[in-house]
């Protein structure tokens, strides 16, 4: 596919409008993902899609302007290029807009390029189906960018595996579909088997106990891993530069007020990035930044564009979800770095309150784009242990509230479709009754 992709770069490099441009930048992203599915241990459905992504951004005439297209064919790549000029010459002077210059990358070094473009995270769970739903998801992505002014391309392939698992639920009981052992275990990494095993496992626990009554008032509450992983999705974009540039982000309306024991980090080539790449679709070499560190607040995420308002270099941020038509800033593998105590420890530090385990629901509210409404299950906590099963937890929550009121972190770091957590403890948050 590679040569496939330099001979459209070709094709779009010589058409005769971008010969006056002043400078240009196309974009491909090859996507190809196998997905097989099981319902209740039993194969389902094989699938497999194939999605070319191209992109155009020129700048002509001091003048900016983007266009993209999915599946193109050559007559589609003529109307990318009009589109593009079409964009630049509605677009005002912008003194903003540029291409960075590209310099030499460094890859990393041949055992972290393996484990790099073999990665595996987990996609975040939805809501439950009425069965036991498993979908298996491998993704190989092909990127190439060819720059006007610069004589090298930029090309990378990573390979991504995922799995999404939803449960039956009735009533106030979780019920389990176990996995045959020859199931679970065929091709799947052994980190993925033991979570599923883990799954199960809790969700039988829960189905076997008698649900207990729902605590009043304010709790101490401690998030699962994957409770944890969805919070940080919800407030990664708090953290986007042209947010903040715009006055868009809550963190900008105020200084940031956000427990010392939170260090939020973005890793661009960490195993478990949702990206998979070690460089951005402009070009610039991913790496590690740290936007939180133990409660202070020392970056952002950027790309080239907000990066040159403040003067300063991108962070490799400029990416594209495989269903968007455009890139953004986008986080790579964004997660909250683990403390020292383990999940027994962690309940030693509840006492009394709530581990919330599977999240079901967790939706931003119409009133807010800060609050958001959950729905999920887990386990009353006495003494420091589970104490007994609880499922229908609704809660309505403010996402700074968590960040302010987060009280300690765990150990045990799990990655959940490029959003990383530890269980965290949050002091004082509300259930509804």
């Amino acid at each position: 596919m590679a040569q496939t992709l330099e001979s459209i770069a070709e094709m779009i490099r010589h058409h005769p409008r971008l010969v006056i441009a002043d400078d240009f930048e196309i974009a491909f992203q090859h996507t190809v993902c196998h997905s097989t599915r099981f319902q209740n241990g039993l194969a389902a459905q094989d699938t497999q899609t194939d999605r070319l992504w191209v992109s155009l951004r020129i700048l002509h005439r001091k003048r900016g302007g983007k266009a993209s297209w999915i599946n193109p064919t050559k007559e589609n790549l003529s109307q990318l290029v009009d589109a593009a000029f079409e964009s630049a010459q509605r677009s005002s002077l912008d003194p903003w807009f540029r291409f960075p210059i590209w310099k030499a990358l460094t890859p990393p070094n041949e055992r972290d390029a393996a484990a790099f473009s073999e990665g595996s995270h987990y996609d975040l769970l939805g809501a439950p189906a009425t069965l036991f739903d498993e979908v298996y998801d491998k993704r190989t992505v092909e990127t190439f960018i060819r720059r006007k002014t610069e004589k090298q391309n930029r090309s990378s392939t990573a390979r991504r595996f995922s799995s999404r698992l939803s449960l039956f639920q009735s009533g106030e009981n979780e019920t389990p579909f176990f996995l045959r052992e020859e199931r679970v275990g065929r091709g799947l990494p052994e980190e993925v088997q033991g979570w599923v095993r883990a799954l199960g496992l809790k969700a039988a626990q829960r189905a076997q106990g008698k649900a207990g009554r729902m605590p009043q008032g304010a709790q101490r509450v401690l998030l699962s891993p994957q409770a944890a992983a969805l919070w940080l999705q919800s407030v990664a974009p708090w953290f986007y530069a042209d947010r903040f540039q715009e006055g868009r982000s809550p963190l900008g309306e105020a200084p940031a007020n956000v427990a010392s024991v939170i260090t939020l980090i973005d890793d661009g080539r960490h195993p478990s990035s949702a990206q998979g790449a070690w460089f951005d679709l402009e070009g610039s070499p991913t790496q590690k930044t740290v936007l939180v560190k133990k409660g202070a607040q020392q970056s952002c995420l950027y790309d080239v564009y907000s990066a040159t308002r403040e003067n300063r270099l991108s962070t490799g941020n400029y990416f594209r979800a495989p269903s968007d038509g455009f890139a953004s800033i986008q986080p790579s593998a964004l997660y909250l770095e683990p403390g020292t105590q383990g999940f027994e420890a962690m309940l030693r530090e509840v006492g009394e309150g709530i581990y919330l385990d599977q999240v079901e629901r967790w939706d931003f509210t119409p009133q807010s784009p800060r609050r958001v409404g959950v729905l999920a299950s887990g386990w009353r906590v006495s003494g420091g242990k589970l104490a007994e099963p609880l499922s229908g937890i609704e809660a309505e929550w403010d996402l700074g509230a968590l960040l302010q009121g987060a009280a300690a972190v765990g150990s045990e770091l799990e990655f959940f479709a490029g959003f990383g957590a530890p269980p965290v403890l949050i002091d004082g948050l509300a259930l509804r009754s």
